[in-house]
């Protein structure tokens, strides 16, 4: 029965070495690998208690990977969701949560500057579609085509 445990918390180890999970992540991962449940949640809790495993601090690393790839908080908060960050964390994280809006204005210039114009109903369609897939709110979406309009007004001012 030690000798389970030991193997458990080893895989457990192994496991979190190539890539980090929340709890539930790699509890069901360990299962996946043949350990039996009370092992897995033996190795879960222990790792826990030594402090390899925290899942609000996991799921903070989630939110500033999402930012860092120009996601806006509705896909945020699906990816959470996704990598198995418990429910009660979730609100936490996301409170204050801010888009990085030259990513999203970065999007947005690579639909519409293939266009020629910010007129273009079909390249607005693409790009406010675009920001939707990435998590924007379409209050969010506005403000990023009401900017791009207003930088292509100050350029053509020049």
């Amino acid at each position: 029965m030690e000798g389970d445990k030991k193997k458990a918390l080893a895989v457990a180890a192994n496991v979190l070495r190539y890539r980090n999970r929340s709890s539930e992540a790699l509890y069901e991962r360990l299962l996946e690998k043949g350990i039996d449940s009370e092992d897995a949640e033996y190795a879960v809790n222990r790792l826990r208690e030594l402090g390899f495993l925290n899942d609000y601090e996991y799921g903070e690393s989630v939110v500033r990977q999402c930012r860092a790839k120009g996601w806006g908080a509705i896909r945020v908060k699906q990816e959470l969701k996704k990598r198995k960050v418990p429910a009660e964390y979730i609100s936490s994280l996301l409170e204050g949560f801010s888009p990085d809006y030259e990513k999203a204005l970065k999007t947005v210039r690579g639909v519409l500057d293939k266009s020629g114009t910010a007129d273009n109903r079909a390249a607005l369609k693409k790009a406010s579609d675009s920001l939707a897939r990435k998590g924007y709110s379409w209050e969010q979406i506005y403000k990023v085509l009401e900017e791009y309009r207003d930088l292509l007004e100050e350029n053509s001012g020049e």
